[in-house]
């Protein structure tokens, strides 16, 4: 609770004392052909999979069995539902017979590791967000967000803060690659850790951006309630990084 208190503080202090750009436009990262349902349906299930063999999970200890339960999994995967995934599944398909033996599964997640490659690119935060100060109406990597955040977690951060139909395709897309099923209008935020940013909403985003150049003693209060959550959310995903066993 103490951290939590301190974390909020220092941010607020780094928000509200910083310095504003004007409102430029930026690109919408929403334009980019998003993974269909089906797609997605099938990354979920190829993930399972992965993670599995990540995890060291996939069934009885290495050998001729796990060589068969792997090949057995991707039967019932299947192929994927379009040209565009079929580099993953037929790197995918190399991953089995390194499991013969417990001296090659080191090597089988490497290939795993190869497959994940040709996925991940087609997610929408593979995509670079434009780098902008201001307060915009498109998805944006904040830069003032990210240095408060990076110099309150003592390491480097990406606040990224997306428009709300950004914010479900985001949402839709994580949910299919961790086996997760979060709503996206419950979700106020979350860090991730592999790629060290912060994940945000745009509104949470702007409303931090007015704190740094306008006088919230005279907004309204519902203004001012969510500018408090929005502070609440970027320190408690610094927090995660502070943390990250919590």
């Amino acid at each position: 609770m103490r951290l939590a208190f301190a974390a909020t503080a220092a941010i607020a202090v780094a928000v509200v004392t910083g310095g504003c750009g004007g409102d430029a436009p930026t690109p919408d990262p929403s334009s980019d052909e998003a993974l269909s349902a089906t797609e997605l349906g099938w990354i979920r299930e190829y993930s399972d999979w992965t993670i599995d063999v990540y995890d060291e999970e996939l069934g009885p200890s290495p050998g001729r069995e796990l060589v068969r339960t792997c090949r057995a999994r991707l039967e019932v995967l299947g192929p994927p539902p379009t040209d565009r995934l079929a580099a993953a599944w037929e790197r995918a398909a190399a991953v089995c017979p390194f499991l013969s033996s417990a001296g090659s599964l080191r090597r089988a997640k490497d290939v795993v590791d190869d497959a994940d490659k040709l996925v991940i690119p087609l997610f929408l935060d593979s995509n670079e967000l434009p780098l902008d100060r201001a307060v915009t109406s498109a998805s944006r990597a904040d830069l003032r967000l990210s240095a408060v955040a990076s110099g309150a977690a003592h390491h480097s951060q990406e606040v990224r803060c997306w428009s709300d139909v950004d914010w479900r395709r985001l949402v839709r897309e994580d949910n299919a690659w961790h086996v997760e099923s979060d709503d996206p209008d419950e979700l106020a935020g979350w860090q991730d850790a592999d790629t060290d940013r912060i994940h945000m909403h745009l509104d949470q985003c702007n409303l931090l951006r007015r704190l740094g150049r306008e006088d919230a003693a005279r907004w309204g209060r519902t203004e001012r309630v969510e500018a408090a959550d929005s502070l609440a959310t970027l320190a408690h995903e610094v927090q995660h990084v502070l943390l990250p066993d919590a």
